[in-house]
């Protein structure tokens, strides 16, 4: 009987053990999350539009999750009246339930001036966790170097740099863990 009791122990103990102990849990958080939003870029308004449309098309081909419409988010934060300026977790929270997704993406982009001359452009992005509000994803990426002819091009640039650097943050936790 004694045997019989350690037995079950054992299994109950080992049950209940985490699948993957070195997991954190921001790796954890992404890897559950199957439905994101990206909110439009704030910061640079003549090229919000652009890395907004470039972020969401690179995103849009990560095959382990899926990426709500841009005209739904816009829809969401109209109908919500959502200033996306000045983003609250309320607004995160509201957002998510309306288009039922696990977590939302917010944006922005910016122009790094030395002496009169734009040097580069930077798009930075935070992945937030809509239950605990907490970024479980975030990035600065650049354009790079300033040889296109438009900035609006290396606004594109800059998100879709930082689009591909959570594609590849997913892509290498879902190769880890789940093989």
């Amino acid at each position: 009987m004694k045997k019989i009791i350690a037995i079950l122990m054992l299994g109950l103990f080992l049950l209940n053990q985490d699948a993957y102990p070195d997991m954190t849990e921001n790796e954890k958080a992404i890897l559950d999350t199957k439905v994101i939003a990206c909110l439009p870029f704030t910061g640079e308004a003549k090229y919000n539009d652009f890395a907004t449309s470039s972020f969401w098309q690179k995103l849009s081909k990560n095959k382990y999750i899926n990426v709500v419409e841009i005209d739904k988010v816009q829809d969401a934060v109209d109908d919500l009246q959502i200033n996306i300026n000045n983003i609250s977790d309320r607004d995160i929270l509201e957002i998510s339930k309306k288009l039922k997704c696990d977590a939302v993406f917010k944006c922005s982009i910016e122009k790094v001036i030395v002496p009169l001359i734009i040097k580069e452009i930077n798009a930075e992005v935070e992945l937030i966790d809509p239950d605990g509000f907490e970024v479980i994803f975030t990035t600065k990426q650049s354009s790079g170097q300033l040889v296109s002819i438009s900035l609006e091009s290396i606004a594109s640039d800059a998100a879709k740099n930082a689009a591909r650097q959570f594609n590849l943050k997913v892509k290498k936790i879902h190769r880890k863990y789940n093989k």
